[in-house]
């Protein structure tokens, strides 16, 4: 009887929670005042307004020193202090961040560090409030590390992150008895956030260990690398809302089961997880989602509804779409292939040009190319700010990729010719 009385009540607090989300999201974003920026696209040009230079790798909190100045209690502008004078700026702020090794040491107050409840700025992730910037000297020479002990970012307003490394971001396992979708060890993304030439490695949550994008929010990343990341699902990037990928490797990220956590709710979506839970589109060009190891499926893309239908008024609530994309290499825990997985009422598509190493992506356009191998190198520095997997000669993806959307570079920087577009993140130079 008493089993039964615990069961019932887990339910009653799972069907409460999950109405919750949505609500709950914008009740904090109006609090913080950023629902309005959500109507502005993060790759606007920012208005002129305050730069603020780092010029300490120590984590230190800033200190009351007149407005617009950042001031920690060394005397110096740490990172956390630039964010805090960003925070309380009417004006657009950018954010210098020079080579070095940026440690978050102060650990949050609440081992969870929940972003929806968290604002407490001395502590914990660097939270994101006004419209900033924020620009490293490059993902090899600027990295920003949660030492294990907090996730890295929390973004809620129109957000620029660029030139630098995201690593080291950390969330606990999230109680069962809690099943909101709180997650993002790297970033937790609750605003309008463009990420341009970063590396998002070696985080960890039990969802979107690498980026967690919550209900409203978007994400536009670009010329970037999503690696080493892991959890129960979503071990690179969750999509509850919509994004734009491009040129981006997503490789190495490993979502594993827990008995806890059944069913959808772990080992599923490594690469990218696509849960979207409002009307809202996931577009994906010219990337490479390659290596990366889901336990149940899905390695590579798992689209699923992550909210009940009722919750959100609709059936249908998030489109994926792929062109002149890599889906290959990814497995299951037995080693098979498993590049992408669909699950409940969603549409997930192919818009053309996209390279799968097994049959069970969308992929059956004329022109898409399905269980081939795309001869791809291991994930090394080929030139550029950020790693890639290098198309090797002889790839069937070389020149097959269609010209109409494709990129005038690809990851690395490098020319693309309009004619010769290829599939992935990487163009291939011929060397003579």
């Amino acid at each position: 009887m008493k089993s039964k009385v615990a069961e019932a009540t887990v339910k009653r607090i799972w069907r409460a929670a999950r109405k919750l989300v949505a609500a709950t999201v914008v009740s904090v974003m109006l609090a913080a005042g950023v629902v309005s920026v959500l109507a502005a696209p993060a790759s606007a040009a920012p208005v002129a307004g305050l730069v603020l230079t780092v010029n300490t790798t120590a984590d230190l909190p800033g200190v009351a020193a007149g407005r617009g100045v950042c001031r920690d209690a060394a005397g110096t502008c740490s990172l956390r202090a630039a964010v805090m004078v960003a925070d309380t700026s009417l004006r657009h702020t950018t954010i210098i961040v020079p080579a070095g090794h940026y440690r978050l040491t102060i650990p949050p107050r609440s081992p969870a560090d929940d972003p929806l409840t968290d604002f407490d700025l001395g502590r914990g992730a660097l939270k994101l409030l006004r419209p900033v910037t924020i620009a490293g000297a490059g993902a090899r020479q600027t990295v920003v590390d949660g030492t294990g002990i907090t996730r890295v970012f929390a973004n809620f307003t129109a957000a620029t992150i660029t030139g630098l490394t995201i690593t080291g971001g950390f969330m606990p396992p999230i109680s069962p008895l809690l099943p909101l979708p709180i997650g993002g060890g790297g970033v937790a993304n609750i605003g309008v956030l463009r990420l341009q030439r970063v590396a998002v490695s070696g985080n960890h949550a039990d969802f979107g260990a690498g980026i967690f994008n919550y209900p409203l929010s978007f994400l536009t990343i670009s010329d970037s690398v999503v690696n080493g990341n892991s959890g129960l699902e979503a071990a690179g990037i969750r999509f509850d809302s919509g994004g734009l990928v491009v040129n981006t490797t997503i490789t190495g990220n490993t979502a594993v089961s827990r008995a806890d956590r059944p069913g959808t709710e772990s080992g599923f979506g490594a690469g990218v997880d696509a849960r979207g839970a409002t009307p809202s589109t996931l577009t994906i060009v010219n990337s490479t989602i390659a290596g990366n190891s889901a336990s149940k499926g899905g390695g590579g893309i798992n689209v699923a509804q992550g909210y009940p239908p009722f919750i959100v008024g609709i059936l249908l609530a998030q489109s994926v779409r792929l062109r002149n994309t890599i889906v290959a290499g990814n497995v299951d825990a037995a080693g098979s292939s498993a590049d992408c997985n669909s699950l409940g009422i969603v549409s997930f598509r192919s818009a053309g040009h996209n390279l799968a190493s097994d049959g069970s992506c969308p992929f059956r356009l004329p022109s898409d190319l399905r269980n081939t191998d795309p001869l791809l190198g291991p994930l090394a520095s080929n030139g550029g700010p950020t790693d890639t997997l290098a198309l090797l000669p002889g790839s069937p993806a070389i020149n097959a990729g269609g010209s109409a959307g494709c990129p005038a570079t690809d990851q690395r920087g490098v020319p693309r010719p309009p004619a010769h577009c290829d599939i992935g993140a990487f163009q291939f130079v011929p060397t003579s």
